[in-house]
């Protein structure tokens, strides 16, 4: 069973300041991981699929037909490629849990939570 819902286009979380409510889980992966603060602020504003994870977290990531109607950089200046594959927990009061690029397996949207 699938647990993905997809956004209109015009959907934009604008009022979401990433700097502020990020977990010091989340900001050490971003560092581990090469994924500035901007890029995550990216996918917050600009992501479309969002798929409830269990315990109040809920995984948002930008779809492949949003990230090619971008183009190759989106309207705030931040590379699409660096979006690709990028996925955000975010816990019910809007705090990043953690950033996470799956492959395949627990991650990966549409597939339910196991354990």
């Amino acid at each position: 069973m699938k647990h993905t819902i997809s956004q209109p286009r015009d959907f934009a979380n604008d009022n979401f300041e990433v700097n502020e409510d990020t977990s010091k889980h989340a900001s050490k992966n971003f560092r581990r991981r090469g994924i500035e603060n901007a890029t995550a602020q990216a996918v917050l504003i600009h992501g479309d699929l969002f798929s409830y994870r269990g315990k109040g977290v809920t995984l948002v990531q930008i779809s492949k037909k949003k990230i090619l109607a971008l183009g190759g950089k989106t309207p705030e200046g931040i590379q699409t490629d660096r979006l690709k594959n990028l996925c955000l927990l975010v816990s019910n009061d809007n705090t990043i849990v953690t950033a996470i690029r799956p492959r395949k397996g627990r991650y990966k949207v549409g597939r339910s939570v196991e354990g």
